[in-house]
């Protein structure tokens, strides 16, 4: 029975109230073995192709998945027959500044390399062209009160590569439009009436158009004006034709509620040069028809050999020719003083 008993034990058994329980063995620890999963090398985004202005700066760039991805990129001429490689080109974006016409539609192809495999884009074209020269047409609106700043827009042509627009020398914020004929900006406010030149460029020229800052005449202003223009046709004649339309517009214009200051200033002169202007040519043929009258003793005078008549007529005649062509060449005057303000003659 002690034999028997020491067996039991040996066997791992324990005796207790008669019963024998068996203690389970203890199992072995798991160990967990990771592996590295390679994904396949392969492009996800391709370069594109583009059209870029010279001088400008150009990024192409690719996606692509894999593992421990490396990028090469890789150029060719219009004119080359081979893949030349770009040197320190070797991330997913290629950098090219200051493109030229020069190296236009060269293309551009990168290589991804990976754990599992070699792949390559397909070719990007960038073509280079020269900035478009913008022509500015108009602006709307063309002016603003004094005091007041005014949102405006610009219309004209090329306006694809405007890199800048300037009122009166200052740059200002613009804004392009999906059109190529149509930029948007706020003119500043000015605290005087005057024309400022507003100027849009591209690195290949530049256009202009003239802006203008205005205050409304004043109803004092506008009948001082109109009382003083009465008062010089009532002295000196109405005005006739060829400066009759020019008068009226500038008249019609002063007794406008909307006139401005500075154009009131020109149409008022408008108005009193051609008040003048009628009013020298008459004078002038009035000389002209004392020269002919004394011309005309004058050679009665020489016909009969009167000459002391005729020494007297001279004198006549030669008086009556300088009032003339002092009153020609002072309506001239006048008429080039109408067309230089703007009058239509």
């Amino acid at each position: 029975m002690k034999r028997f008993a020491s067996v039991l034990l040996a066997a791992g058994l324990v005796l207790g109230g008669g019963v024998a329980a068996i203690q389970p063995a203890q199992a072995a620890p798991a160990v967990q073995i990771q592996t590295a999963t390679t994904v396949r090398t392969a492009i996800t985004a391709q370069p594109k192709s583009q059209t870029a202005v010279h001088g400008s700066t150009v990024k192409l760039s690719v996606s692509a998945r894999g593992t421990s991805l490396k990028y090469q990129w890789y150029k060719k001429g219009l004119t080359s027959k081979a893949w030349s490689k770009i040197s320190g080109a070797t991330s997913r974006t290629l950098t090219l500044s200051k493109v030229s016409v020069a190296s236009s539609k060269t293309q551009y192809q990168v290589s991804v390399t990976g754990r599992a495999g070699k792949v390559w884009s397909k070719p990007a074209t960038v073509a280079v062209r020269y900035a478009y020269k913008p022509v500015v047409t108009s602006l709307s609106p063309a002016s603003t009160v004094v005091g007041q700043a005014r949102s405006i827009a610009i219309y004209g042509q090329n306006f694809h590569d405007v890199t800048r627009v300037t009122v009166a020398g200052k740059s200002v914020a613009f804004k392009k439009t999906s059109m190529t004929t149509k930029l948007l900006l706020t003119v500043p406010s000015s605290s005087t009436e005057k024309t400022v030149t507003i100027t849009v460029s591209s690195a290949t020229g530049s256009s202009s158009k003239s802006f203008t800052y205005f205050k409304y005449l004043s109803a004092t202003d506008r009948a001082g004006m109109l009382a003083d223009i009465d008062w010089a046709q009532r002295t000196y004649g109405a005005p006739q034709a060829p400066v009759k339309s020019a008068y009226d517009t500038a008249r019609n214009y002063i007794r406008s509620t909307s006139a401005h200051e500075g154009a009131a200033d020109k149409q008022y002169l408008i108005a009193l040069y051609a008040i003048d202007y009628s009013w020298l040519t008459r004078e002038a043929a009035l000389a002209d028809a004392d020269y002919r009258k004394w011309k005309t003793e004058y050679d009665i005078a020489i016909q009969f050999g009167d000459n002391s008549r005729a020494a007297d007529y001279k004198a006549e005649m030669d008086y009556a020719a300088a009032d003339r062509d002092a009153y020609r060449d002072s309506a001239k005057t006048a008429l080039a003083n109408i067309r230089s303000l703007g009058g239509k003659v």
